[in-house]
């Protein structure tokens, strides 16, 4: 698994690629690099096309929590997450249900939709 991700402080966005599978690890450590970062509040392109998710859906329920928790304390920018396979978007779509008002992350197949939601100017 590869995470890399910019921020781009002048153009308040962030974009993360990642190839390989996609762990509930992997998840935890980037979302805590991001606020390590401080990049957690700008709109984010999660490039996932190249991967798998390879977590469970109680995973799915603890990084929810995860993600409630820092919501809690700052802002979270929304996330648009493009996928290429059936089960990583199934996992992702369930986040997306569960975060309620958290925060908004939402599954694309295609990059220039996810673009065009996130009204994306990176």
């Amino acid at each position: 698994m590869g995470f890399s991700y910019e921020i781009d402080r002048e153009k308040k966005c962030m974009i993360t690629r990642v190839s390989g599978p996609i762990t509930y690890k992997d998840l935890m450590e980037h979302m805590t690099a991001e606020v390590r970062d401080q990049g957690q509040t700008y709109p984010e392109l999660f490039d996932a096309r190249e991967a798998k998710a390879a977590f469970n859906s109680d995973e799915v329920r603890q990084f929810i929590a995860f993600l409630k928790h820092l919501a809690s304390k700052s802002k979270l920018g929304p996330t648009a997450v493009v996928v290429s396979d059936d089960l990583t978007y199934g996992m992702f779509r369930m986040m997306s249900i569960l975060l309620d008002d958290a925060c908004v992350v939402q599954p694309f197949r295609d990059i220039e939709e996810a673009k065009k939601w996130l009204h994306w100017h990176c």
